[in-house]
């Protein structure tokens, strides 16, 4: 008995991951480190401080992270949707509690999520600064359930990335990876 939906947001609501990147590639490299997309896209399911330590535990990952929302933010117009997963949200607005739950920072993903036209299908949006822990943490995807009064087995999971649906297992939440849609799509 579905009785609530909660989606991730970056990759798989909106198509954020190529405007992370560079302006986290131009941010490294004013620091003499060179970013490169397919290490970047085979962490994009990280917390950015998880995706930091991995890099180099020597960065300063404070001033990176508040320059990057600096620069993310200015950017933000720039943003474009995955419409594959957007559809079903639009579908199923008014019909289901739905929720965001997404490893950024508050204030990016509730100004992507604007940006973007997507903010008012949403019944509540936890960021990876509501919980303890983020992605392959379950707290996100429990904490959202919990606010949308849904008994977390009786949810379903949209999700693109490997901690994230780890994530959605721990937390004993079904969970469906958007990947495998899009390449079923193609097919």
């Amino acid at each position: 008995m579905l009785q609530a939906l909660i989606f991730d947001l970056d990759g798989t609501l909106i198509d954020s991951g190529p405007l992370h990147f560079e302006v986290l590639r131009e941010l490294l490299a004013e620091r003499g480190v060179n970013l490169e997309w397919n290490w970047y896209r085979g962490h994009l399911g990280m917390t950015f401080a998880g995706m930091m330590e991995r890099l180099d535990q020597t960065l300063p990952y404070r001033e990176i992270l508040d320059e990057s929302h600096r620069r993310f933010l200015a950017c933000i117009d720039q943003l474009t949707i995955h419409h594959d997963v957007v559809s079903l949200a639009r579908a199923l607005h008014g019909r289901l509690p739905m929720a965001v739950a997404s490893n950024g920072h508050r204030e990016v993903v509730e100004a992507s999520l604007k940006a973007t036209g997507l903010r008012h299908y949403f019944d509540t949006v936890v960021t990876v600064d509501d919980v303890a822990q983020g992605k392959p943490a379950p707290d996100m995807f429990l904490e959202a359930a919990r606010r949308l009064g849904a008994r977390p087995e009786w949810c379903q999971v949209m999700e693109d990335s490997d901690e994230g649906l780890e994530a959605a297992r721990r937390a004993g939440i079904p969970a469906r990876d958007v990947r495998l849609m899009r390449q079923a799509a193609c097919a």
